[in-house]
């Protein structure tokens, strides 16, 4: 029976596995070798919501660019580091998104945490479904 990690992201799939950040740019490693990396200018909105995984939730961050979505999950190493940065980085983040996330355990709890001006903030498409790059 495949674990937790391997029904998230099949072996056909890269999964991320550590992110690097700084004020400029963020980097994401992937088990399969590749690295996505974009500037916190290329945000147009982050998004965070949970994914059910039985016994426990794993909550993600989705940075939508301009062309992609990369997404990022609490397991990834430097995750916490990426938070810091990016309430420090991203005006007007919402500052309780972690709450509104978490709570309800369970519950997929789609929040827009930072919307660039003149984006449309309440798409809220349910990342849930594919949560990979």
């Amino acid at each position: 029976m495949p674990n937790l990690w391997q029904r998230l992201f099949p072996p056909s799939t890269p999964s991320p596995f550590a992110v690097r950040c700084d004020e400029d740019l963020v980097s994401v490693a992937f088990d399969n070798g590749a690295i996505s990396q974009f500037t916190w200018s290329q945000v147009q909105r982050v998004r965070a919501w949970k994914l059910d995984c039985g016994v426990v939730d794993c909550i993600f961050l989705s940075f939508d660019l301009e062309s992609r979505t990369i997404n990022v999950h609490e397991e990834v190493r430097g995750y916490h580091d990426l938070v810091q940065v990016m309430e420090s980085r991203l005006p007007e983040l919402r500052r309780d998104w972690w709450s509104c996330v978490a709570f309800p355990a369970f519950a997929t709890n789609h929040t827009v945490v930072w919307s660039r001006p003149g984006t449309h903030s309440e798409d809220t498409s349910d990342h849930s479904k594919n949560p990979r790059v």
